[in-house]
């Protein structure tokens, strides 16, 4: 993919856009990386260890403090860095950006999380269950709700606490939909 020029888009993504993700200014974005694929990879990963560290910080001796802990903080994420719907965008059209996603990023995502599972299962408070099932469908729960937050389409989304919608979708989760 050649790289778009200032302001322009090779893709779907412009270069203010990215710039706006990355908190900075457009211009300053050349100076770091040579196309808008060396940026998208490089801000990926980038969010990419700041999600596993705060995966890595959960402490908690329950299974619902655990899940109330790693999805707030996705849900604050989702709110204040509006990165992920540029992410899945590029990637859907770029195939180096999409291999970078899902050779590195999501495997080293699905890997934290998966560790926190192991924890939380090996210390009695979780029922054994395959981690790498459980991992996929909680991150399609953040996935779509973020897709869904950023497309606009569920506003009710955007008028609760990241800790209220955390607390409502790990009790999905952990209780089901059983009355």
């Amino acid at each position: 993919m050649p790289c778009c020029s200032r302001g322009g888009s090779a893709h779907g993504a412009t270069t203010r856009e990215i710039a706006h993700v990355a908190d900075v200014s457009e211009g300053t974005l050349y100076n770091y990386f040579a196309s808008k694929r060396d940026l998208f990879i490089g801000l990926m990963n980038s969010r990419t260890g700041a999600l596993i560290g705060s995966i890595a910080d959960v402490r908690a001796d329950s299974v619902e403090g655990a899940m109330v802990q790693l999805l707030a903080g996705q849900f604050t994420r989702m709110r204040t860095q509006h990165h992920f719907r540029l992410f899945l965008q590029e990637a859907r059209l770029d195939p180096e950006i999409r291999r970078a996603l899902v050779e590195d990023v999501l495997p080293r995502i699905s890997q934290e999380v998966e560790q926190l599972m192991r924890g939380l299962m090996d210390a009695g408070v979780m029922r054994r269950i395959d981690p790498e099932i459980a991992n996929w469908t909680l991150q399609s729960a953040v996935v779509g709700l973020a897709l869904f937050s950023e497309l606009g389409a569920a506003t009710a989304l955007e008028t609760i606490s990241a800790e209220a919608l955390a607390a409502q979708v790990s009790d999905i989760f952990i209780h089901g939909l059983r009355g």
